[in-house]
């Protein structure tokens, strides 16, 4: 099982019961050796934010009565919690999905399932780093790695990019 089929099911039942079907265009599913994507026509409804969104923390139904028949065949099982089922399906994996938002698409990309990364042996010894302690500033990690502040820099960045590392907070560590 490469991609969660919980996952799966409820970003393809998100993107019918709720896409704008007075967009001529598609729901599109693409299938990559890394990832699938699914995008939906539509942006996000009026009044929802992304973080509504993406927090699970209102639903807007665009189409009731397609959403309706999706719940009764049990393809979904409840409104608004489909993002949060997606993301718990991906609990303990190394890359999460990701959700692009735009005005006319919503877009949901689902990773493979991997168990090993894909790194260099420097970037690997961050990665042991932040096992050992999930939280770490640039300076920190640089210090108990013995990199130089530039180079710890340079490899959490690709590790940001590839996705295996979040930044959090705005300062500059």
């Amino acid at each position: 099982e490469f991609i969660p089929e919980a996952a799966f099911r409820e970003a393809v039942a998100n993107a019918l019961v709720h896409r704008d079907w007075d967009m001529n265009s598609h729901v599109r599913i693409s299938l990559f050796k890394d990832r699938i994507e699914i995008k939906s026509p539509g942006g996000l409804p009026k009044g929802i934010t992304e973080e509504e969104y993406l927090n699970g923390e209102i639903s807007c139904l665009r189409n009731p009565v397609l959403g309706n028949v999706f719940f009764r065949m049990h393809y979904i099982e409840m409104f608004g919690t489909g993002i949060r089922r997606i993301m718990e399906s991906y609990e303990e994996a190394t890359l999460k999905p990701q959700f692009h938002i735009t005005e006319n698409v919503i877009s949901v990309i689902l990773p493979v399932l991997k168990s090993t990364y894909e790194v260099t042996a420097d970037e690997e010894k961050i990665i042991n780093a932040l096992k050992m302690r999930s939280l770490l500033a640039s300076s920190e990690a640089a210090a108990y790695i013995g990199f130089s502040k530039a180079k710890t820099i340079r490899l959490l960045n690709s590790l940001i990019e590839k996705g295996y590392v979040e930044c959090r907070g705005k300062g500059r560590g």
